[in-house]
């Protein structure tokens, strides 16, 4: 807010810093990115854009940033196609995509990965969602979970066999997570029906949201003895 401030009441957070802000993507550095008009100078501390009109206005959580299409715009000018994916993902599972403004203006890089032509590669690394859900179960004081279970046929990414709890990482690419949507959906519907408590998190709900992931998983093992009792 100190960097948006310092460069007038127009200023708007952006690009790296707007996207870290809104949750697209994790983002460490020195430089807050702020756009404002071209008149203003830079400041200590602040990466300063200055393009010719200024872009739409959204304040999230008090600050004045770009629009998340914006953002993601703006990001395409310096991320790599599978970088971008990723942060195009998030966009989704947070509810901040706009597909048909980003279409329309992104550009070929964008349009490219909307349209299912990305280079592959943006998958989260499975190791990298199990540190962190193992992490949360820890800090949490949960039972540790077996890992890779396989029940009914499927594999199970965390299961706590004790309360038949089935917990899924959900860290596929945008395109893989459409194409899956509705086996995910016969996967869960079956382990319910079959009396396991089925969740699936996103990438995006364990790395920022780790004690709604807590709280929910807790209050699955509290139901627990209610599901089994109705099998």
């Amino acid at each position: 807010m100190s960097g948006v401030l310092a460069c007038g009441p127009e200023a708007l957070l952006s690009h790296l810093s707007g996207g870290a802000h809104r949750r697209i993507l994790l983002a460490d550095g020195y430089d807050v990115d702020v756009t404002a008009p071209r008149g203003r100078h830079p400041q200590p501390g602040v990466a300063l854009h200055r393009p010719r009109v200024l872009p739409a206005r959204e304040v999230w959580r008090g600050i004045p940033t770009t629009t998340p299409t914006q953002i993601l715009i703006d990001l395409a000018r310096t991320f790599t196609d599978t970088h971008l994916e990723r942060a195009i993902g998030e966009a989704e599972l947070l509810g901040l995509l706009d597909e048909e403004e980003l279409l329309r203006r992104g550009g070929p890089k964008i349009n490219r990965i909307l349209q299912g032509h990305e280079t592959g590669g943006a998958t989260i690394p499975k190791n990298v969602m199990e540190r962190a859900f193992r992490t949360i179960v820890r800090k949490a004081g949960l039972p540790e979970p077996d890992m890779h279970a396989h029940i009914l046929g499927y594999e199970i990414d965390f299961y706590w066999p004790q309360f038949r709890l089935a917990v899924e990482a959900d860290g596929r690419t945008i395109h893989e997570r459409r194409a899956a949507f509705g086996k995910d959906r016969v996967k869960d519907r079956e382990l319910q029906l079959a009396g396991y408590i089925p969740l699936r998190f996103t990438y995006a709900e364990i790395m920022y949201q780790p004690e709604m992931v807590a709280a929910s998983i807790l209050r699955a093992i509290q139901l627990a003895p209610v599901a089994v009792a109705a099998r």
